[in-house]
């Protein structure tokens, strides 16, 4: 078994590297298209 908080641990992680991702590319494509 698993332990629920690592998978909390794993998927906050996955959440957060994903909004950085997206706000990064959006930041760089706004940045770019100016």
């Amino acid at each position: 078994r698993v332990p629920l908080w690592l998978i909390a641990c794993i998927g906050g992680m996955a959440v957060l590297t994903l909004l950085g991702l997206f706000i990064y590319g959006s930041y760089s494509g706004l940045g770019s298209s100016i």
